[in-house]
Order: C-alpha cells, then sequence, then structure tokens
C-alpha cells in the first residue's frame, strides 16, 4: 500500500467529530493562544524589566568613576582607615548620594514593573475564570444533548457556577465526582481570590481567605496595612494553566467511558478500515495506571477471514518528546501489512488529535497479539 493510497483513503473516510468532541479541541485552541499570549508577554516583561536596570547602571557609571577618584583624590597620603578621613571623603565625593540616588531609581523601576506584573496577572486570573467557567457550562449544555437529558443546567442554582456544573455532571450525567476533587478544591480557592479582586478591588479582611493565600506562597504578597493583595510572580497563572489542562483530560476520559469509548471504537475501526473488510473493534476499556499512562484495551474482530480474533492495547505516556512504538505479536500477514504501510502512526495520532489535545508530547505505543 503505498503512501498515496493511504492518504487517499483517509480523506475519503473521514471520521464525523460531534459537538462535544469539538468543544475540546476548541477549548485547547483558545487554552493554548491564552498561554502563548502569557508566556510572551512575561517574557516582554523580563526583558523590558532587565534593559531598564541595565540603562540604569550604564548612566551612573561615568559619575561613580567620577566619585570614586574624587573620594581617592580626597584620602590622598591620610590614613584609609581613620573613619573621620573616610566620613569626610565620602560627603566631599557625593559616593553615598549617588548610591542612596541609584538605590531609589532601581526601587522605582521595580515598583513600576511589579505594578504591572501584578496588573497583569490579576487580569490573566480573571480571564482564565472566565474561560473555565464558560466551558464548563457548554460541556454541561452539550452532555445533556448526547445524554437526551431533560434536565439542564440552569435548573440547578447558578450561585455557585463550580459547584453546579460538577453536580449536574455527576447527579445528571452520572459522571463521578471523586476523580475531579482535587481539582474543584483548587478551583474554590481561585473562584474566592478571583471575586476579592474584582468585586473588592484586591483588598482582603477575612482570615479564610488570607489563609487560602497563605496556601499559594510565594506568588502573593499581602501588604497588611493597606490589606491589599498582590500577585507578585507569574508561577501562579501557569499553575493555574496546568490545572485547567489536567482537568479537561479528566473530563474528556470520563465523558468517553460515560458513551462506553464510541469515539475510541470508530477511531480505531477508521483507521484498520486500510485493511479489506469490515473491521470492528470492542471490549474496550481504558485504565489510568499512573498520572501520565493511560491504557486502552480492546479486541478486534473482522468478517475478513483472514483476520482472526485479536487484542490490543494502545498506550499514552506522557513525555518529553513525541515518539511510536509498534509491537506486532499477530503473527497475520495483513496486520503486518498495516502497520508497515502506517510505521509511523502518522494517522493514527491525527485521529487520536481530541485524546492527546491537551498533552502535545504524549508517546504512542501500540501492542496488537
Amino acid at each position: 500500500m503505498t503512501p498515496f493510497q493511504i492518504t487517499l483513503h483517509f480523506l475519503n473516510n473521514q471520521r464525523k467529530i460531534e459537538q462535544l468532541e469539538k468543544s475540546f479541541i476548541a477549548i485547547d485552541e483558545q487554552l493554548e493562544l491564552f498561554e502563548k499570549q502569557h508566556s510572551s508577554t512575561i517574557k516582554n516583561y523580563l526583558k523590558s524589566w532587565q534593559e531598564e536596570l541595565d540603562a540604569l547602571t550604564e548612566r551612573y557609571k561615568k559619575s561613580e568613576k567620577s566619585a570614586q577618584q574624587k573620594y581617592d583624590e580626597t584620602i590622598g597620603d591620610s590614613d584609609p582607615k581613620d573613619q573621620n578621613n573616610i566620613a569626610y571623603a565620602t560627603h566631599i565625593s557625593g559616593i553615598d548620594y549617588l548610591a542612596h540616588k541609584k538605590q531609589e531609581d532601581i526601587e522605582e523601576i521595580k515598583a513600576k514593573y511589579s505594578d504591572f506584573l501584578d496588573l497583569f496577572s490579576k487580569s490573566t486570573l480573571i480571564g482564565l475564570y472566565s474561560l473555565n467557567e464558560n466551558f464548563l457550562s457548554k460541556i454541561c449544555e452539550l452532555s445533556s444533548q448526547t445524554f437526551t437529558k431533560k434536565i439542564k443546567l440552569s435548573h440547578f442554582s447558578q450561585r455557585d457556577y463550580l459547584i453546579s456544573s460538577f453536580n449536574y455532571l455527576e447527579l445528571v450525567i452520572d459522571i463521578p465526582i471523586e476523580p475531579f476533587e482535587k481539582y474543584i478544591s483548587k478551583l474554590k480557592d481561585i473562584q474566592s481570590i478571583r471575586n476579592k479582586i474584582i468585586h473588592e478591588g484586591s483588598e482582603i479582611k477575612d482570615i479564610s481567605i488570607l489563609k487560602t493565600i497563605e496556601k499559594y506562597s510565594p506568588n502573593f504578597l499581602y501588604d497588611q496595612e493597606k490589606e491589599f493583595l498582590r500577585i507578585v510572580s507569574s508561577n501562579f497563572n501557569k499553575d493555574f494553566f496546568e490545572l485547567l489542562k489536567n482537568l479537561y483530560q479528566e473530563l474528556l476520559w470520563q465523558l468517553e467511558e460515560r458513551q462506553k469509548y464510541k469515539t475510541i471504537k470508530d477511531i480505531l475501526e477508521n483507521w484498520f478500515g486500510l485493511i479489506e473488510g469490515k473491521i470492528t473493534i470492542s471490549e474496550v476499556n481504558s485504565t489510568k495506571t499512573s498520572s501520565k499512562k493511560r491504557t486502552i484495551d480492546f479486541k478486534i474482530s473482522s468478517d475478513n477471514e483472514k483476520i482472526p480474533e485479536l487484542n490490543g492495547k494502545l498506550s499514552l505516556v506522557s513525555n518529553k518528546g513525541y515518539e511510536v512504538e509498534i509491537i506486532d505479536q499477530s503473527e497475520n500477514e495483513l496486520i503486518k501489512e498495516l502497520l508497515e504501510a502506517e510505521k509511523d502512526l502518522i494517522n493514527l495520532n491525527l485521529e487520536l488529535k481530541t485524546f492527546m489535545t491537551f498533552d502535545k508530547n504524549l508517546d504512542i505505543r501500540l501492542l496488537i497479539y
């Protein structure tokens, strides 16, 4: 089978992507764009900060050199350890004044960039919060359509979108809440901080919120005198991005399990469709064996008598880079031809796009036996 024939096959047999699956692809694109913007802005922010400090240092060089010369001339042949001589030379040369003025200028630059980081970080936090709120609402809406539920998210209390969304997914869509508890806990913390930023202008007097802030030290600085909260590290939002990606990945797989792995079946059947005859994938089961590895077991059957019933195991492993490994223990010529034609699993990778959405460095390991 030539590369052209393979390409033609997948062009003519494109899998229909349902709205629920599309929503995860869409949110990943939005997150990726948001994250790139955040990363780029922080990078430029640090670069500009350093450039201003370098320029300030350069500006003071000539004055510092002149002051040092004046100091040395004033000390002359006098005892350099005599405190009176040192005090007089320091006063005449202006060394102390220059050092003090330079430190003032450095602090002014630091304050300017700290203010920018605080405002930008709070803006990013608020934006991510809204993005997550809208996405969870959309997932609940699409889930009600997918599983034909008459009860809608709007029937639940809307005072707390986070709890309402997960209550809906658990009570109506039958998605277990346990895998999401650690994410909900952190999102509740972020929600409380976000509310203080939005509704009270970052002024915080509530002791319970201050305890929450302490959990995320040193990302925050709390001015006790002004009772004002500042974000002083970009790491808080970097962790927020990672939190959302992990949450959505878990939600994607939970919904896939709820659909009895319909999407995975369609993907594998479409990919095995290169082989003559009808291939049926059944008994699909997914297991998250660790935080970095998920294994999908399945059975392969066909109306082509040359293909006996086989088993498959697809492993997706989070790694530093993308790699592919194929192990064929089937001893079947048609399977061998397929794997030889698709030895890089390029098309399977494209088919699995949604399930590799939130981790672009997943290794693909396929075993057929």
